[in-house]
């Protein structure tokens, strides 16, 4: 399974409740937990098939972006392998089972990934939304949304707040909602390496603003409320 920490299940499959992972050097905590999910999409039920049978574009875009953060050395929880996110197929009551999984593991930051058609059909853009401005989850969108429009066609559509988001409401960490519209041919057939690219770009914005939020010389250290010194 791809994304699935060692740690995450015990042997009856219930989520461990994991400690965060702190840096060992001074009172520094390094953002090292990281929750994806692939969210819905209409035509897609949790799990991951669209109605033909196929993994949706938030999916292959979900698996892509959870091998890169494992590669840059992350824990990667990915939606897909989650039971009580996985088995919830009308998704009713989903955004507050996102939140509470996110709230066990000791999540550092939740990304949603969110796949629409762009309403231009030669163009795309990225967006993101966030609980509020002036926040850490706002730090995390703009690096992410820099990275997306840098390495691949995607316009930066920028971040907006959205309060009233349940996910968002009820996540502790930072947490982002990324909405890629993709030109309606481009997300219709989107093959492994165009979701390569974009979880890549994803990828390196997050691990951008992990380096930031470790608290790597010459910036902030880590304010999330349960990683103490």
């Amino acid at each position: 399974l791809i994304g699935l920490p060692p740690c995450a299940y015990d042997v009856t499959g219930r989520l461990n409740n994991c400690q965060p992972l702190q840096m060992q050097k001074g009172a520094e905590c390094m953002v090292r937990k990281i929750l994806i999910d692939a969210g819905l999409n209409g035509r897609t039920a949790c799990s991951g098939r669209t109605e033909s049978g196929e993994s949706s574009p938030a999916w292959k875009i979900g698996e892509a972006l959870s091998d890169a953060l494992e590669q840059m050395g992350y824990e990667v929880l990915f939606s897909g392998n989650v039971p009580e996110l996985c088995e919830r197929e009308d998704g009713v009551g989903r955004p507050a089972a996102c939140a509470s999984v996110a709230g066990r593991w000791h999540a550092d930051c939740v990304l949603r990934l969110c796949i629409r058609s762009a309403p231009d059909p030669g163009e795309g853009s990225a967006e993101a939304l966030v609980f509020r401005r002036r926040s850490d989850a706002w730090s995390l969108a703009e690096s992410v949304l820099q990275q997306v429009e840098l390495g691949s066609e995607l316009k930066n559509g920028g971040v907006r707040p959205a309060s009233g988001v349940l996910l968002l409401r009820r996540t502790a960490c930072p947490g982002v909602i990324l909405v890629l519209k993709l030109p309606f041919c481009r997300k219709e057939s989107l093959n492994r390496r165009d979701a390569a690219q974009y979880a890549d770009c994803i990828a390196t914005g997050v691990d951008a603003w992990a380096q930031t939020a470790a608290g790597v010389p010459g910036t902030s250290v880590c304010r999330y409320p349960y990683c103490k010194a």
